[in-house]
């Protein structure tokens, strides 16, 4: 049997720049993300539409990139996906299917 490892490329730090990611979320997100959905498994956004909706995604109120908590509990809420979607457009000033929005220019 020829049991075949495909080769490393790259060590972690030599990887081309178009090829690293920038850690946003904390170590042990995906721990602090299950946990928020068990204690909050029901969509904030569509319960203050009065409708219910489970949760499937958790978001950052104040976003990340804008100096957000990453694992700060009040800065976390629970979202269904169609909420998510729609307030992460939100916060990055883009309409799903007609790009980013222009800010008003006067004159």
């Amino acid at each position: 049997m020829n049991s075949h490892k495909p080769k490393k490329l790259f060590e972690s730090g030599d990887a081309p720049k178009h090829r690293r990611r920038i850690r946003l979320y904390p170590k042990g997100w995906s721990k602090i993300r299950k946990e928020f959905i068990s204690k909050h498994p029901l969509c904030r956004s569509c319960e203050l539409f009065g409708t219910i909706e489970l949760a499937t995604e958790v978001d950052h109120i104040k976003p990340l990139a804008k100096g957000g908590e990453p694992a700060d509990e009040a800065n976390l809420q629970s979202l269904c996906r169609r909420c998510h979607i729609r307030k992460t457009a939100d916060d990055m000033q883009y309409t799903p299917g007609r790009g980013r929005r222009m800010p008003n220019r006067q004159g």
